[in-house]
């Protein structure tokens, strides 16, 4: 992944005590790379040190923490073509169609159903990964932010679905910020 997916990492950890020299080395990331634009990291070391800060903080929605803090930041360049666009559907497309940029290893589309309802999803296409609730909420909670942007700073999903296993905590911070339906264990995570 792209360096600009670590924006407010640092100051995330440095909340919870922790310190990015440290724990960075420990997935493979050298910490010196994350203030680099242009730079790239090992998506699979991204996501288990997504999930790592949420255990060792106990922070079980640490992922979604960093999505709300990142916002379109984390897009780098590609946030201005989001804000450019004359359309909210154009702005999606235009995630869709360059994201592969910040993040070859994720998968996104932009889907209509036949039920009149369009389906923004996310999958991780890297195997064994693929459903760690960290990186799922995170990508939500940065497209959610997205459609805030676009749509309405209230604007609220019909639902959300979530490829990765019901944490056995509360829902409260989660379900307080996309303020929709939520479905945990789907075969893959979308905001519709």
């Amino acid at each position: 992944v792209n360096v600009s997916a670590f924006v407010e990492f640092e100051g995330l950890v440095r909340r919870y005590g922790g310190d990015i020299a440290d724990l960075c080395p420990q997935f493979g990331i050298d910490p010196q790379l994350l203030r680099q634009p242009d730079q790239y990291v090992s998506c699979a070391g991204y996501i288990e040190i997504l999930e790592h800060c949420a255990d060792v903080y106990r922070a079980p929605f640490f992922g979604l923490e960093l999505g709300i803090l990142q916002g379109l930041n984390c897009f780098g360049p590609l946030s201005i073509l989001v804000s450019a666009a004359d359309t909210v559907r154009d702005a999606l497309r235009a995630i869709v169609r360059h994201q592969g940029v910040q993040a070859p290893s994720l998968a996104m589309s932009l889907d209509d159903e036949p039920d009149g309802i369009t389906e923004f999803r996310i999958a991780t296409l890297l195997k064994g990964l693929s459903h760690k609730r960290q990186s799922h909420e995170l990508g939500l909670s940065i497209l959610m932010a997205a459609l805030r942007m676009l749509i309405d700073r209230d604007f609220c999903p019909l639902y959300v679905r979530i490829a990765a296993a019901e944490p056995d905590v509360g829902l409260r911070p989660i379900r307080s910020y996309f303020a929709s339906d939520l479905f945990y264990d789907q075969t893959e995570s979308c905001i519709a």
